[in-house]
């Protein structure tokens, strides 16, 4: 299969085998955009998204963060768009690096190798600043083979 195919059938095992937690974290929502349909996991209730439809699977962590899944419409990749939250940096940095840690483990639900990760030294690190009193940090990386 190629690339794209290979992002296709992640995309797809992530819709029918996704992730319950996350860096440690438990998944309280799944949001799948194609389905335009939002699970709350503690519930079960089910609710529409009234947005159009498109390739992108959001996984919330309650008030921890979330991870945002989808494919790149012009490249063989799948981009990861993560978001921690903590009470200090330290704390939102070790979430972070915790989610991101989780990476591969999710990329395994489509039998696709580790190893074709993007390597950190050329990963999109960002840190955004405090909100509220919480402090969140957020990255993007791609998968790409």
């Amino acid at each position: 299969a190629n690339a794209m195919e290979k992002a296709a059938k992640l995309m797809a095992d992530m819709r029918e085998n996704a992730p319950k937690s996350i860096g440690g974290v438990d998944v309280c929502q799944v949001l799948d955009y194609q389905q335009r349909v939002q699970t709350d996991l503690i519930t079960g209730e089910k609710l529409p998204i009234p947005l159009p439809r498109s390739n992108v699977m959001e996984f919330r962590l309650g008030l921890k963060g979330s991870v945002i899944v989808r494919p790149s419409g012009t490249e063989p990749k799948v981009k990861f768009y993560y978001t921690a939250v903590g009470n200090n940096e330290n704390e939102a940095k070790l979430l972070l690096e915790a989610m991101k840690k989780q990476k591969p483990v999710m990329a395994k639900l489509g039998q696709i190798q580790a190893e074709l990760f993007v390597p950190k030294d050329q990963r999109n690190d960002e840190i955004k600043a405090p909100c509220v009193d919480a402090f969140q940090i957020a990255c993007h990386s791609d998968f790409t083979s």
